[in-house]
């Protein structure tokens, strides 16, 4: 079996707006290797859906976000039922745009 990097998936145009979804976000992880990613080098507008109860969690934790609400805004999501765990991802550039869906 073959493992994909996960940064890979940003190795394309680079996008003028991302949409992620994902359960927990790893801010240091996002802000040093993703952000440099070709795809969010230079976006303009990042969006972040992620899990309510993992948001709160990470915002007790001594996280380093320095880019939170300045270069990606999250949004907490909480369902009626269970947890957020959704992985889509969408990027679009002048040029179209790229959906990714994963597990």
């Amino acid at each position: 079996m073959k493992f994909l990097d996960f940064t890979s998936l940003f190795d394309t145009e680079p996008a003028n707006l991302a949409i992620l979804s994902t359960f927990q976000l790893d801010a240091d992880f996002f802000e040093q290797r993703l952000f440099h990613c070709p795809a969010l080098v230079k976006a303009r507008r990042i969006l972040i859906f992620m899990d309510a109860g993992q948001w709160f969690h990470m915002l007790h934790q001594d996280v380093r976000a320095r880019l939170l609400n300045h270069r990606y805004l999250v949004v907490p999501v909480r369902p009626s039922q269970g947890v957020f765990h959704p992985k889509l991802n969408l990027q679009v550039s002048e040029q179209g745009g790229h959906v990714q869906c994963g597990s």
